[in-house]
C-alpha cells in the first residue's frame, strides 16, 4: 500500500475532500465545455458576421440588385405589369416550394390562428397592391423619381405611430416630413404638365403613378407591424405564402379583366427568370443584413442607397438626365431621410446607454 493509502486509512476525511475536489473539477469541466464549443463556433463559423458594416454592405448589394430588377422591369414596356408579377411570382414559388419540402416549412403552417392566417393574407394584399404600383410605376417615370417616392415610407409611419399609437411627435419629425414631402413634389413638379413627354423618361400617365405609388406606399407601412407579430414564422414560410397570394390574386385580375398573357421570347424569358431569382435574392438580402446589423442603420443605408443607385442607372443606362429642379428635391429628400435616420441612431445608442447603467446598478447595488 503506497503512501496516500496509508494517509486515506489513518485520516478518513481526506479521502472524502479529495472526492469532493475531482468531482468539482469535473463539474466545472463539463459546465465550460459547451461554452468552450460556443467560442470556437463562433471563431469558425460566425467570424464574418463580426465584420465591421458587413450588414451595410449587404444592404448596398441588396440595393444594387434591386436596381437590376428595376432595369429589367422598365426594359420590358410591352408586357403588361400585372402579368409580368403573375410570372415572376411563379418562378419564386417555384424556387421556395421545394426548399420549404425539405425543411418541412409550408406557406400556411399548422397550429396557426385564424387571426394569424387573416394577417398573412393582409400582408400579401398590400404587398402586391404595393409591386404592382410599383412596376407600373416604372414604366411611367424615371427611376430615381420611383425610388424618391418610395422613401417617404417613413411619412406615412409617423402618421400612423402618431394617429394609431398616439406616440408622441418632436420637432424634427415635422422638419423631416416637411422635407420629404416638398423635396417629392419638386420632383415631380406637377405644375409643369410639359415635363410628361417621353424624353424626360415620363409618360402619359405618369400622375396616376405617382398617386398609386403614394397610396401603395403608405399602406406598406404597415407590414413592418405585421411581420413583427409574426415574428415566429420561418423566412421560407412567410415568402412562400406571400407569393401563394400574388399568385392567385393575380391570375383572378387577368382572368376577369381579360390581359393576355402570350408567350414570351428568349430574351424576354431570361428577364422574367432574372426577375424572381433577383426578387428572392433582395428579400433573403433584406433578412440577413437585419440579423447582422442594427434596424436603423440599415433603413438609413437602404434609402440612401437605392436612390443613388436609381439615379445612376436612370442617367447611365437610360440617358435621363435629371435637371437642377430634380437635384434641389433629391438633396431635400436625402436631408429628410438622414434626419430620420439620424434620430433613430441616436435613440437607439441612449436604450443601450441605460440598459447597461440598469445592468450596473443590479450587479453592485
Amino acid at each position: 500500500m503506497n503512501l496516500k493509502g496509508k494517509l486515506a486509512q489513518l485520516y478518513p476525511g481526506l479521502k472524502e475532500e479529495e472526492e469532493e475536489s475531482e468531482a468539482t473539477k469535473k463539474i466545472k469541466e463539463t459546465d465550460s465545455a459547451p461554452q468552450k464549443i460556443e467560442e470556437k463556433n463562433e471563431k469558425n463559423g460566425s467570424f464574418w458576421k463580426r465584420i465591421a458594416g458587413v450588414g451595410l454592405l449587404i444592404t448596398v448589394f441588396k440595393c444594387c440588385i434591386k436596381g437590376l430588377t428595376d432595369t429589367i422591369v422598365i426594359s420590358v414596356p410591352d408586357i403588361n405589369p400585372i402579368v409580368l408579377l403573375f410570372f415572376r411570382s411563379i418562378i419564386i414559388f417555384s424556387l421556395l416550394i421545394p426548399m420549404g419540402l425539405v425543411k418541412d416549412q409550408p406557406p400556411f403552417p399548422t397550429g396557426q390562428s385564424l387571426q394569424d392566417r387573416l394577417l398573412l393574407v393582409f400582408r400579401s394584399i398590400i404587398g402586391l397592391l404595393q409591386v404592382m404600383a410599383n412596376f407600373y410605376a416604372l414604366q411611367q417615370m424615371p427611376l430615381g423619381v420611383v425610388k424618391m417616392i418610395i422613401s417617404t415610407k417613413p411619412v406615412f409611419t409617423i402618421i400612423f405611430a402618431r394617429v394609431f399609437l398616439k406616440e408622441k411627435s418632436d420637432f424634427l419629425d415635422g422638419i423631416s416630413i416637411l422635407l420629404l414631402m416638398g423635396g417629392v413634389v419638386t420632383v415631380i413638379q406637377p405644375w409643369d404638365l410639359q415635363s410628361s413627354d417621353s424624353d424626360s423618361g415620363y409618360s402619359e400617365h405618369f400622375l396616376l403613378a405617382t398617386l398609386l405609388l403614394f397610396l401603395s406606399t403608405g399602406m406598406a407601412a404597415s407590414i413592418g407591424i405585421i411581420l413583427r407579430k409574426l415574428r415566429g414564422m420561418s423566412v421560407l414560410s412567410l415568402n412562400s405564402s406571400r407569393e401563394t397570394i400574388y399568385i392567385i390574386l393575380t391570375f383572378l385580375v387577368i382572368f376577369s379583366f381579360g390581359f393576355e398573357i402570350f408567350m414570351p421570347t428568349w430574351k424576354e424569358r431570361l428577364m422574367i427568370l432574372s426577375l424572381g431569382v433577383c426578387g428572392l435574392l433582395t428579400s433573403s438580402l433584406n433578412i440577413l443584413a437585419l440579423k447582422v446589423e442594427e434596424a436603423s442603420k440599415v433603413a438609413l443605408v437602404d434609402r440612401c442607397s437605392s436612390i443613388i443607385i436609381g439615379f445612376l442607372i436612370q442617367i447611365l443606362v437610360f440617358n435621363e438626365l435629371p435637371g437642377t429642379i430634380t437635384w434641389i428635391g433629391v438633396g431635400l429628400v436625402m436631408g429628410a431621410i438622414l434626419i430620420i435616420g439620424g434620430k433613430k441612431i441616436w435613440k437607439s445608442k441612449l436604450k443601450a446607454k441605460q440598459k447597461e447603467k440598469e445592468k450596473v446598478r443590479k450587479d453592485y447595488g
